[in-house]
């Protein structure tokens, strides 16, 4: 003898014919006169039931426009219909900012001396189209006619700014700026 255990799921679907669903068939299938005797006689053996009176049908809305308008229109000065289908005219977007412009934006947030301001400008301008600076401070500050210590300050300012990089004289002054402005330290430096 042999005993088992196990346990097993089985899915089953039934129909039970409960009274209140009998009753329901039986309903919907009375004729109409039927069924408003039906419901009547509901009405007199239960008192919780309740009669609604519904509400008058509302009166047809007037018609705004009145009938035969279409012929008063003059259809030669009325403006075509448009295909569906006809593309419509897109808005193009706005360009994206150039670099100077960028760099501009950044420059007007900051509390700046008018010296600083304008050096600070003048290296923006200076600036090739990958960002970096290709004059020297001397010639720089010679050309905005500002005293060299000022034009360092002013460079230090616009390396501070967004994209982290710019203002850079050289590939390797450029990588130390992003390493800088992302926070990392590097004893090889």
């Amino acid at each position: 003898m042999r005993l088992e255990y196990g346990l097993s799921l089985q899915q089953q679907q039934r129909l039970i014919m409960t009274q209140e669903l009998r009753q329901a068939l039986t309903v919907l299938q009375l004729p109409v006169l039927d069924l408003e005797r039906f419901i009547q006689q509901q009405l007199l053996e239960n008192p919780v039931l309740e009669v609604r009176e519904e509400a008058e049908p509302a009166a047809p809305a007037e018609e705004p426009w009145p009938r035969g308008w279409e012929a008063e229109l003059d259809w030669d000065v009325l403006p075509p219909v448009r295909d569906e289908e006809e593309e419509m005219p897109r808005t193009q977007p706005a360009p994206a900012p150039t670099l100077a412009e960028h760099l501009y934006d950044q420059l007007r947030l900051l509390a700046l001396s008018p010296e600083e301001r304008r050096a600070a400008a003048f290296l923006i301008d200076s600036l090739d189209d990958n960002g970096y600076l290709t004059i020297s401070l001397s010639e720089a500050a010679l050309a905005a006619n500002v005293p060299e210590d000022v034009m360092e300050r002013a460079l230090r300012i616009v390396q501070s700014l967004e994209p982290a990089g710019v203002g850079a004289r050289s590939l390797q002054e450029c990588l130390l700026l992003q390493w800088e402005a992302l926070g990392i330290e590097n004893p090889l430096v």
